[in-house]
């Protein structure tokens, strides 16, 4: 499924203005805000060095849900505003949204439903991302990113 940035516009126009990590979990917090010294953004032997919040929100949510790791925020941050959101963002949090339980096309109209549901799994994955990142090799530091990926591909 593709999308154009027009179309991405209007399916996310009733849409919370932003979505969230926890921000009530120190780690989390440190992992995703730029301001923090640790924000795997910075770190350039990180595959997210260079890339945005949403890229980490989605791949953290892809293993959220890939492992069912739905875990609920603590507190949200409300920072990672929709605005910025690439149409590949949107297809795959409408991916995710889809592919729960029951889920029919009235999912369209809850869009707290849609945030909640992506975040818990974006919450319950990024701690996933956390743990490979703390067991990466200081001498290649995308083996073990690497590793859990072909596990997945799996």
């Amino acid at each position: 499924m593709s999308i154009s940035r027009d179309q991405s516009k209007s399916l996310t126009y009733d849409w919370p203005r932003d979505f969230s990590y926890d921000s009530g979990n120190l780690s989390v917090n440190n992992f995703y805000h730029t301001d923090s010294d640790t924000c795997i953004l910075k770190d350039d032997k990180s595959i997210f060095y260079g890339k945005t919040q949403w890229d980490i929100f989605v791949c953290a949510m892809a293993i959220g849900k890939k492992y069912n790791l739905s875990k609920p925020l603590k507190k949200r941050s409300n920072s990672i505003p929709v605005q910025n959101a690439k149409p590949e963002h949107i297809v795959q949090i409408l991916s995710v949204a889809f592919s729960e339980e029951d889920t029919e096309l009235s999912i369209l109209q809850d869009p707290i439903l849609i945030r909640q549901i992506c975040e818990d799994y974006a919450n319950g994955g990024v701690e996933e991302l956390i743990e490979w990142r703390q067991s990466y090799d200081p001498e290649n530091p995308l083996s073990e990113y690497e590793k859990e990926f072909f596990k997945l591909l799996k």
